[in-house]
């Protein structure tokens, strides 16, 4: 995201996760802010609401699930070129959506301002103008769920 000319990055984690962050001492670009979400149990969306309070006025969004983790500046930026299509754009691979999601910072804003934070993402944002768009990479697709798909991704052992 940094190297794709993003300048604020914000990464939603539990308490454990910040906990050990910190007392491994991870670096972190400056452009990076841990949220911490001390009520995970209230949900996917709660902690989207989260992030999302601390965006900065104006700005739009891209959001992206920790178990999708890749992307490249190639997706980041194809996505951002088509931003006024729509208020939500959705990069799709092989007509599946992936991720991120680049979202309208009134989508941001409707994002703080509601109070049922039982509300599935998707279905969410289905109620906003929606603009899908062909990406060539197949790893938007990625869902890492265990650790037989950690090692399918590439990532380890």
């Amino acid at each position: 995201y940094i190297q794709s000319g993003v300048k604020q990055v914000i990464v939603v984690v539990n308490t454990d996760l910040y906990n050990s962050i910190h007392k491994l001492r991870i670096p972190l670009a400056d452009e990076v802010e841990l949220v911490v979400n001390r009520y995970p149990d209230k949900g996917r969306f709660y902690s989207l609401q989260a992030g999302v309070q601390k965006l900065k006025t104006g700005n739009s969004c891209f959001f992206q699930n920790i178990d999708n983790p890749f992307t490249s500046d190639e997706v980041l930026k194809s996505l951002f070129q088509r931003r006024k299509d729509a208020d939500v754009i959705i990069p799709v691979y092989d007509a599946k959506s992936g991720h991120p999601v680049l979202f309208s910072s009134a989508v941001a804003q409707k994002i703080i301002d509601i109070s049922d934070t039982e509300i599935r993402i998707d279905h969410f944002l289905q109620t906003f103008t929606t603009r899908k768009v062909e990406i060539t990479e197949n790893r938007i697709l990625t869902n890492i769920n265990s650790p037989e798909d950690y090692s399918e991704a590439g990532l380890g052992k």
